[in-house]
């Protein structure tokens, strides 16, 4: 599985939303960061960022095919309260759900399908996750 590819084209997706509510819009961020696996240690809060948190072949077709789970993660200090954290999800929402990823290398992508919901409070932060699943596949 391509996990550099999809990986690049989910960062790329958020980071490019700059218009009106967007994660990025000029003047008016409602996130401060959203990186691939970790963010810069000391970035304030709220920040973002995601993982490709598994991957399961499907050998039941003559292909390598996948179903992969891209979590997306939001941490944000317990002040914030949850309207904030809310927009931003929602936002994640927005971005993910339904979307097909265009890969390369031979390698295709059906739609992400938002999954599964979590949050935990921890010290003084909140942290959210959603799950997103999708197939990636290549014909061998």
């Amino acid at each position: 599985m391509n996990i550099a590819e999809l990986t690049k084209v989910v960062r790329a997706r958020a980071v490019a939303d700059t218009g009106t509510g967007g994660l990025f819009e000029a003047g008016n961020e409602i996130i401060n960061a959203f990186n691939a696996w970790r963010v810069a240690p000391k970035t304030s809060m709220p920040y973002g960022w995601f993982e490709i948190a598994s991957a399961e072949q499907d050998d039941t077709i003559p292909r390598d095919e996948y179903i992969a789970t891209v979590r997306l993660h939001l941490t944000t200090d317990v002040t914030a309260g949850f309207g904030y954290p809310d927009e931003i999800l929602d936002r994640y929402f927005a971005l993910y759900h339904r979307w097909t990823p265009a890969l390369v290398g031979g390698w295709t992508a059906g739609i992400m399908v938002c999954s599964r919901f979590g949050m935990i409070g921890e010290d003084n932060e909140y942290h959210f996750w959603l799950d997103f699943e999708l197939r990636v596949s290549k014909a061998v």
